[in-house]
C-alpha cells in the first residue's frame, strides 16, 4: 500500500523522492531532518533539499522550535493545493500558447529540403503523469487507424484516466479502432464502455506486452521491470534497463527502431485474424 500511495502521489506533481518523504512524515509524524535522514538511510543535505521542495509545494509544515521539525500537511489538504497549483499552471500555459506560437514564427525558415519527416524517434517515457499525457496526445492525433493490445488489469485504468474515451472519440470521427484484451469479470465495465464504435476481440489469458500503434507511423509499448527501488544513479540505470528490454522484445537495434510500428501492426493483424470473436 505504501508503494502504491507513493506512485499515486506522483500524479499530483511530486517526484519519487518527494512522495516517499511525504509518506514517511504521514506515517511517523513530525521529524527533524536528521531523524528523517536515518529513516531514509540518506544524507541530511539530500533530505533537506527534498523538504524545501515539499515546502514550496505546500505539502509540509515547519515548526519554529530548535531543532526544526517537519510535519505532513493532511493529505486531502495537500492534494487540493496540488490540484490548485496545476490548474493555475494549465490555465497560464493555455493563455500563453498563442503568444509562444506567434513568437516561434519569427525564427528563420529552414532551407529547402530540410525536414524531420524521415527522422526516426525513440523516447523513454517515465512517470505516470507523463505516460498518461503522452497516450492521450497519441490517441487524439490518430487519423486512420489505432491498434491496441491492453492487459485485463490495465483496461479499467484506461477507463479511469480517460484514455478509453479518447478511443471512442477517435472512432466517432472515423478512425478505425481495434482492441484486443482478455475479458474478465474485473474489467467488464470498461469492456462495455469500449463497445461504442470500437472493434473488440477477446484473447483469453493474455497478460503480456501492451502496445498501441497509430497510423502505422508511431507506437507506444510498455515494458515490465522488476526494479522498484532505485539506486543513486536511478535515471541512468532505469533508462538503460528499459532500452535493453525494448531491444530484447523487438530485436531491431535503435538505429532501425522506425520499423517497430510496422512490425507491431503486422503482428497485430495476424493475431486479430486468428482470434475468434
Amino acid at each position: 500500500m505504501e508503494e502504491e500511495l507513493i506512485q499515486e502521489l506522483e500524479v499530483f506533481g511530486l517526484n519519487e523522492k518527494e512522495a516517499h518523504l511525504y509518506v514517511i512524515l504521514l506515517k511517523y509524524g513530525a521529524k527533524t531532518s536528521g531523524e528523517l535522514a536515518k529513516v531514509l538511510n540518506s544524507y541530511r543535505m539530500d533530505v533537506y533539499r527534498t523538504l524545501e521542495t515539499l515546502d514550496e509545494k505546500g505539502m509540509i509544515e515547519i515548526s519554529m522550535e530548535n531543532p526544526t521539525k517537519y510535519a505532513a500537511v493532511p493529505i486531502a489538504t495537500a492534494i487540493d493545493a496540488a490540484i490548485e497549483k496545476q490548474t493555475y499552471g494549465l490555465q497560464w500555459m493555455q493563455a500563453r500558447k498563442n503568444h509562444v506560437v506567434t513568437a516561434s514564427k519569427s525564427l528563420p525558415e529552414r532551407s529547402a529540403g530540410q525536414t524531420d519527416d524521415d527522422f526516426t524517434k525513440f523516447k523513454v517515457i517515465k512517470g505516470r503523469a507523463s505516460v498518461v499525457a503522452t497516450v492521450n496526445l497519441f490517441l487524439k492525433s490518430a487519423v486512420r487507424e489505432i491498434l491496441a493490445i491492453i492487459s485485463p488489469v490495465a483496461l479499467p485504468i484506461f477507463s479511469i484516466s480517460g484514455q478509453l474515451n479518447y478511443l471512442i472519440v477517435a472512432a466517432n470521427r472515423g478512425v478505425r479502432v481495434r482492441c484486443i484484451t482478455d475479458i474478465v469479470p474485473q474489467n467488464l465495465n470498461a469492456v462495455h464502455e469500449v463497445l461504442t464504435g470500437i472493434e473488440l476481440r477477446h484473447l483469453g489469458g493474455y497478460n503480456g506486452t501492451q502496445f498501441l500503434v497509430r497510423d502505422s507511423r508511431e507506437s507506444l509499448t510498455t515494458v515490465k521491470l522488476d526494479t522498484v527501488h532505485r539506486t543513486k544513479d536511478a535515471d541512468e540505470v532505469f533508462s538503460g534497463q528499459i532500452i535493453q528490454s525494448m531491444r530484447s522484445i523487438w530485436k531491431p537495434a535503435l538505429s532501425t527502431c522506425g520499423e517497430i510500428p510496422s512490425t507491431q501492426k503486422n503482428d497485430y493483424r495476424s493475431l486479430w485474424q486468428n482470434i475468434l470473436i
